[in-house]
């Protein structure tokens, strides 16, 4: 935890000096640092391991041939990736890490400089550090941070409403993790005729109302589906992951994207308010379910950076600073509050609290005993 703080403040500084320095190279600063923060990191995260067990243990043949590498939950983006880089041996796994960490950094870091005022780098470099649900999930669940990654890389193509070019970019998303196929619906978004208003906030609360009152039920319902129909992700309900209270914490997370939703319907920006805030409007209608069902967690991943978006351009837009500045203040101090939480939780702890590199373990026998 205290790498990842370190990294965190120092990247955070770096963005808040562009108003002095230039901002390109501070924001390049800033996520040069979390490059080499996840680059170097070794058996971090509540996955890594499953993935490095898979790597070494796979039966590569000389060809690629889909299907040979059949591990169960692994698309063939992943696995065509883990026979590309087999052929550096056991280190390629480490290499490997390494190229999708670049990848990630490299696509966050655009995102941010194409869509954040300037201004509020700071800020977004800040939230995406210490909002768990961004870099912490993302370094234990590779295979989705490279979905992730390429979905981000083709936002351009959906606010220009490039259908071929979006679904394209979708589909390879996919390979890497099935779950991005969602993301196709997002395109329709814009279509839908039905004004959202304030009013609309209603869905969401409804189905935090069904969580609350029907969690045991609905998570029935919701494992079915998802064992029906994406039976690879079998793991997220017979593996160890974390079962979040339904209660004031949740409740907390919506009431300020709640917040955020209603200042996107204000916004002048056309991207924040025609699709940030649909998008904003559908985190908040799944984010209950996703307590109860971890699946359905893995399509809010991938809506949760886009606010980043959001909050920058509200806050750019806010007039009233008192408001704006306290309303900030209440974001970061509940974003830290749950990063505690996520640190101290039982399941995540023992991935998480201590941050070691790959210099500690750059040997093959070390690589494979830590398997053992």
């Amino acid at each position: 935890m205290i790498a990842l703080l370190i990294s965190s403040f120092t990247s955070t500084l770096f963005s808040f000096l562009g108003r002095v320095l230039s901002y390109r190279v501070s924001l390049k600063i800033s996520w040069l640092i979390f490059f080499i923060f996840l680059s170097l990191r070794f058996n971090y995260g509540n996955d890594y391991l499953g993935y490095l067990y898979f790597y070494l243990n796979a039966d590569y043949s000389d060809q690629f041939i889909p299907g040979d590498y059949d591990f169960k939950g692994l698309e063939i983006g992943w696995s065509f990736a883990s026979w590309i880089f087999h052929f550096f041996g056991t280190q390629g796994f480490i290499l490997m890490v390494a190229f999708f960490s670049g990848i990630n950094c490299f696509v966050f870091y655009r995102f941010v400089k194409v869509y954040v005022p300037q201004s509020y780098y700071w800020f977004v470099v800040l939230f995406y550090s210490l909002n768990y649900e961004m870099l912490l999930i993302m370094s234990s669940a590779m295979r989705q941070s490279v979905a992730l990654s390429i979905f981000l890389f083709s936002f351009d193509y959906l606010k220009s409403r490039e259908f071929f070019k979006y679904s394209f970019l979708i589909f390879l998303s996919s390979l890497f993790h099935t779950s991005a196929l969602f993301l196709i619906l997002l395109y329709f978004i814009p279509l839908i005729k039905f004004k959202i208003n304030e009013y609309s906030l209603f869905f969401p609360l409804t189905s935090f109302i069904l969580v609350l009152f029907f969690s045991d039920g609905i998570s029935k319902l919701l494992f079915s589906f998802t064992d029906g129909n994406f039976d690879f992700y079998g793991v997220y309900e017979s593996g160890e992951y974390e079962e979040r209270s339904i209660g004031l914490g949740l409740l907390t997370n919506i009431a300020i994207y709640a917040i955020l939703y209603l200042r996107s319907l204000r916004s002048k920006n056309i991207i924040i308010n025609n699709i940030n805030s649909k998008i904003i409007l559908i985190l908040m209608f799944l984010y209950p379910f996703g307590i109860v069902n971890p699946m359905i967690n893995r399509i809010n991943y991938y809506l949760i950076p886009v606010t980043l978006l959001s909050f920058s351009n509200v806050f750019e837009e806010w007039k009233n600073k008192t408001f704006k500045n306290l309303f900030i203040i209440f974001v970061l101090v509940f974003t830290a509050y749950t990063f505690y939480l996520f640190h101290t939780s039982s399941v995540y702890a023992k991935y998480y609290a201590n941050y070691k590199t790959v210099f500690q373990f750059v040997s093959d026998v070390d690589l494979k005993d830590i398997i053992q």
